[in-house]
């Protein structure tokens, strides 16, 4: 699974955050422009956890997920 979204903020400007989800681990990546690459997002601070929860919850009340990728994120897991 695949979560995504746009975000500003003062030390990196406007840029995208991904979050990949598979095998028991979570990836976390972000683009600053469309066609930049992708870089590691080490990281990732407090509003972007919470952001990936909100979406994952959305996600799993459409049964897009599971309970257990929820709760990954929940737990802050990054391995």
């Amino acid at each position: 699974m695949e979560l995504g979204w746009w975000r500003r903020d003062e030390e990196h400007g406007k840029h995208q955050v991904h979050l990949r989800i598979f095998g028991g681990k979570l990836v976390w990546r972000r683009q600053k422009k469309r066609f930049s690459p992708w870089e590691p997002y080490v990281n990732p601070d407090d509003e972007d956890w919470e952001r990936a929860l909100e979406l994952a919850e959305n996600r799993l009340q459409r049964r897009l997920t599971t309970k257990d990728v929820v709760d990954m994120i929940r737990r802050r897991e990054t391995h």
